[in-house]
């Protein structure tokens, strides 16, 4: 059986209107939690950007000796800027405190990560013991966050 394509046209017209009238008694999201999610979920990934140019700089300053190669010198100044750039624009969707304690927590565990593989930075069971807390740290904000926003 052919169908033209008003008969098409038609029929899905019928069905869009029939789920505008039952999407106000269906069950899920609303468009406006979909996009508090949507923000969230953006504002947790430039979180993790400004973690990367944190740990950029951060190395940078290392190389720069004392602010005196110019190359690494100049980074740390771009680099904590783009940073700080991106940490307030997270800040306007995330919790100060959950979002300083991941920043500094992740950015201090990769800070110490670089220097142990580039810098030869000792790596003793102390160290592991102070990532794997600072690990459990940031854990229990994430953790507090969900429960206050439930």
């Amino acid at each position: 059986m052919k169908r033209d394509s008003a008969q098409v046209v038609s029929s899905a017209a019928n069905v869009d209107s029939s789920s505008e009238t039952n999407s106000a008694t269906s069950i899920g999201p609303s468009p406006e939690l979909c996009a508090a999610k949507r923000k969230h979920s953006r504002a947790y990934a430039l979180l993790g950007l400004a973690i990367l140019f944190e740990v950029c700089s951060t190395t940078c300053l290392k190389l720069s000796a004392g602010c005196t190669v110019l190359l690494p010198t100049l980074g740390v100044f771009c680099f904590y800027s783009v940073c700080f750039i991106l940490i307030i624009y997270v800040l306007k969707y995330l919790p100060l405190g959950l979002v300083y304690g991941i920043w500094g927590g992740v950015g201090s565990i990769l800070t110490t990560v670089i220097g142990i593989m580039l810098f030869d930075d000792p790596f003793t069971v102390v160290t592991a013991i102070g990532i794997l807390t600072i690990i459990g740290g940031i854990a229990l904000l994430n953790y507090a966050q969900t429960k206050h926003d439930a």
